[in-house]
Parts: C-alpha cells; sequence; structure tokens
C-alpha cells in the first residue's frame, strides 16, 4: 500500500493508509475494553490534533512531547467523535501493518485547534462513505475562549 502525507485538518472518518508526523500533547488514562486496554492521547501538527487511540502495547513507551510517524493509519468514529489510529489487529494479521515510531522529541510546531477529534460528524447524504463536519456542540463550544470560538463558527457550520 503507498501511503500517502496527511495533515490532521485533512482527515475524515473511514481513511486507510495514512502516513502522520504529528507531536504527542497529552496522554489520556487507559480505559480497559474485552479487546485490552486502549489509552487516547492527543497529538497535533501544523494544521490541528485528534485523538490517537492506541493498544496498550503500541501505547507504552509513548510520552508527551514524542514526535511520532504512524504509517499506515487509520480514522474512525468512535462514540461520535473522530479517532486515528493503527489498523485493526486482524488486519496486521493479514499484511497490512501499521507502524508507530518515535522520531524526535520536544521540537515541532504545531497546532491545537481545529481539533478534529472535537467536532460532530455526519454522514453525508450525498455520498455512500462520505461524512461532514460540523461544529462542536454548544456545551464544548461555550467553555472555549471567545477567538477559539470564532474559528470553530467561521470554519465550520452548526451540527443540524
Amino acid at each position: 500500500m503507498t501511503h500517502r502525507p496527511s495533515h490532521i485538518k485533512d482527515l475524515s472518518p473511514g481513511m486507510k493508509g495514512l502516513l502522520m508526523r504529528c507531536i504527542v500533547l497529552e496522554r489520556g488514562t487507559p480505559i480497559s475494553t474485552s479487546n485490552g486496554n486502549i489509552t487516547n492521547f492527543l497529538v497535533a501538527d501544523g494544521t490541528g490534533s485528534v485523538n490517537l487511540a492506541l493498544y496498550e502495547d503500541s501505547a507504552s513507551d509513548l510520552e508527551i512531547s514524542d514526535i511520532i510517524e504512524i504509517q499506515n493509519g487509520t480514522t474512525r468514529i468512535h462514540k461520535k467523535q473522530l479517532h486515528l489510529g493503527l489498523s485493526n489487529r486482524d488486519k496486521v494479521k493479514a499484511g497490512a501493518t501499521s507502524t508507530l515510531t518515535c522520531v524526535d522529541r520536544f521540537c515541532m510546531n504545531f497546532v491545537e485547534h481545529p481539533n478534529m477529534s472535537l467536532l460532530s460528524w455526519s454522514h453525508d447524504p450525498n455520498s455512500i462513505n462520505g461524512w461532514l463536519p460540523f461544529a462542536p456542540q454548544p456545551w464544548t463550544i461555550e467553555k472555549m475562549p471567545a477567538e477559539i470560538q470564532k474559528m470553530y463558527m467561521s470554519k465550520f457550520k452548526p451540527a443540524p
């Protein structure tokens, strides 16, 4: 599979084969699932930020300020939020291997907004597999500084 360099601002649900370079900003508390523990990280590049969901075997050594490269990354919706991740474990067995490599630390320009995981995503009625991003929910927006609120409202329509 050919990897295409991707920017966070261009992510949408259902993407595959992503090549991403981003910096780790936050590390969440591991969540226990039937398939193992998952840790969510907030990662960013020069265009925005997104949640990165990793199983514990991929997340154990990752630290805040690590600059990482993801090859063959995927995106999906979970609990109405966009998540970046590695290929499904079953697909890895079939040969579609994802990798996550720490390539540096500390030195990378990034922006936190737009946070693509805060957006509301809805199926595009004009496309079989398409998705449309909408501004974050009002209770999320109202907690943001005024200039960040303006940015979201100027770039994204309110959710229907």
